[in-house]
């Protein structure tokens, strides 16, 4: 079923992000959660065009903003908490992303969901967005269970078991990201999916 969604969007345009844009990319990651792909893109550009002062978003911009101007772009307290732990822990060393892109998918993300405010969701935003990964499927999406609804013809949303089943049964693995991107492409037709 899922093919005559690839015929109708045509290429797959999922891309790794360069390794200089991987920080702007988890943060974009934190930003997004919980809320829909058109308000994280308002917010990503908000936050963007305030802190990012030499072009590519960086911890030290992140350090260099108080909390009300963080609030303003429209952060919440939890998200600007994430983001001050990330920027501590890729300063001190506790986070590296050259550990991240050497290590196995599921080692990825347990280094990630050590960071305050990340669990699997970002850290798979993370490895299908910015470490270019293959085979990641995130099961507990809105946009993947929604695409999925409207692919499979379910009543009601898939449960994560659901979404699981279905990606075995069609044989997506090794190639689950772009399952995922397809999906994304059909719950969410106003534009690119995510990043």
């Amino acid at each position: 079923m899922l093919a005559m969604t690839i015929k109708r969007i045509g290429s797959c345009l999922l891309q790794p992000t360069p390794r200089d844009k991987w920080f702007e990319t988890l943060v974009y990651a934190i930003v997004s959660q919980q809320i829909s792909a058109r308000a994280a893109a308002a917010i990503g550009l908000r936050l963007h065009t305030v802190i990012a002062a030499s072009g590519t978003m960086q911890p030290r911009d992140i350090h260099a903003s108080n909390n009300n101007e963080l609030r303003a772009i429209g952060l919440t307290h939890a998200k600007i908490a994430s983001l001050r732990d990330l920027c501590l822990r890729l300063d001190d060393g506790r986070l590296s992303f050259a550990d991240l892109s050497l290590a196995p998918d599921h080692q990825a993300i347990r280094m990630l969901d050590d960071v305050r405010g990340i669990g699997e969701w970002t850290a798979q935003m993370f490895l299908i967005f910015a470490l270019g990964r293959l085979d990641v499927l995130p099961v507990a999406d809105i946009g993947i269970q929604r695409g999925i609804k409207m692919v499979f013809g379910f009543d009601a949303m898939p449960s994560a078991f659901q979404v699981r089943e279905i990606a075995r049964a069609n044989a997506w693995s090794p190639y689950a990201s772009v399952a995922s991107w397809y999906l994304w492409c059909i719950a969410e037709p106003d534009g690119n999916p995510l990043w």
